[in-house]
């Protein structure tokens, strides 16, 4: 009878006890799953999904936003190793945010506001496109860094310059760059606007590669070479330059009369300052990034030609043409002329979308403005 009575306050002791555990859990509050994704359409329509490539695909059909929220890793094996962005949609990377990419090709036509961490230094990983790619307030986007095959102690040399002037005026030829990048790319000088004392000295060197979307400028400290020399000034020698006699204000001692000319010059004195000439200002046109404006869109389906026309672009070099037979312009084709306006021939089929831009050249290097808006003809 003891025995049973023990068993029996031990069951109910047991059974107590878990009573009371199973109300301390109850009451401490379960921590609320973060989702990794939130996107918001131009119609209003919000929501979260774990899945990048859904909140793309929610906001493509009338555009929107893609925020990330957290740290996020995509891999390319989730995705196939390939990701495209629409013209129509905005990815933001907030402050505090890391998103990198694993394995996988981001193919760009919309825009990626970056005010956290976009990485992609990923040897698989890249960022290509048309897209605008935006760094602000502190934003970082990290790329490939390329490997550069150091041969001796100097990188390169740069041309002599006159003391005053500025490592800008010294340029880097590539018979005198000693050193080789595995991609292409331009050498100079890391600080363009450095006044260097006379003689030689080693200077800071930046290598900026083509492609700033898949590979990121290096800086290499103390391996530039460039010899400043004194600047040379001519000997002040006191003479006075011929001026011609246009008998205002000028004088000269009068010649004996009968007498033989001699070939020495006579001193010319100046009586009276000339007033300056006026000085005379150039126009110059400053290049803008601005958006190019399409005028003009005539499609001709029986002669497979279109006539496209734009607005000219100040400054501009020349311009690019881009068409294809699909708004998100994959394969498409690319055409260049110095007017602003073009013939395309050889078009076959019913549709094709065209857009264009602007670039300018300066020091082999080409800058360009925004893509226009995209024209169905």
């Amino acid at each position: 009878m003891g025995i049973r009575t023990g068993r029996l306050r031990g069951i109910l002791l047991l059974a107590a006890l878990l009573s009371a555990a199973c109300c301390f859990f109850q009451s401490v509050p379960a921590e609320a799953e973060t989702v990794p994704f939130c996107y918001e359409t131009e119609r209003g329509k919000q929501g979260e999904t774990d899945s990048f490539i859904e909140a793309v695909d929610m906001c493509k059909k009338y555009g929107g936003t893609l925020t990330v929220k957290g740290d996020q890793n995509v891999i390319g094996r989730d995705y196939g190793g390939f990701i495209y962005l629409p013209h129509n949609v905005t990815v933001i990377v907030p402050a505090g945010v890391c998103f990198t990419l694993k394995g996988v090709e981001l193919w760009m036509e919309g825009t990626a506001r970056v005010m956290g961490i976009l990485d992609a230094s990923d040897p698989e990983s890249r960022v290509s496109g048309s897209g605008a790619l935006v760094t602000e307030y502190g934003g970082r986007f990290r790329r490939h860094i390329p490997y550069i095959e150091k041969t001796g102690e100097l990188c390169l040399r740069g041309e002599d310059i006159e003391s005053g002037q500025p490592l800008s005026r010294s340029a880097v030829v590539p018979e005198r760059v000693y050193w080789k990048s595995s991609v292409e790319g331009v050498w100079s000088f890391a600080q363009q606007e450095l006044i260097p004392e006379p003689g030689t000295g080693t200077y800071d060197v930046t290598f900026t590669p083509a492609d700033l979307r898949l590979n990121e400028p290096v800086t290499l400290p103390q391996c530039g070479q460039v010899t400043v020399r004194e600047k040379k000034v001519p000997p002040d020698t006191g003479n006075t330059p011929d001026i011609p006699d246009s008998g205002i204000g000028i004088t000269k001692p009068a010649q004996e009369p009968g007498g033989e000319k001699e070939d020495k010059r006579e001193p010319v004195v100046i009586t009276r300052m000339v007033s300056k000439p006026s000085l005379i200002y150039r126009r110059v046109k400053v290049f803008s990034k601005r958006r190019i404006r399409l005028q003009k869109l005539k499609r001709k389906r029986k002669a497979h030609r279109a006539y496209v026309k734009w607005a000219p672009a100040a400054g501009a070099r020349a311009y690019e043409i881009q068409y294809a037979k699909t708004r998100s312009m994959k394969r498409a084709k690319k055409k260049r002329t110095g007017k602003n306006n073009i013939t395309i021939k050889g078009l076959s089929g019913n549709t094709y979308y065209f857009r264009v831009r602007a670039y300018q050249q300066k020091n082999r290097r080409r800058t360009f403005t925004k893509w226009s808006s995209i024209w169905k003809g």
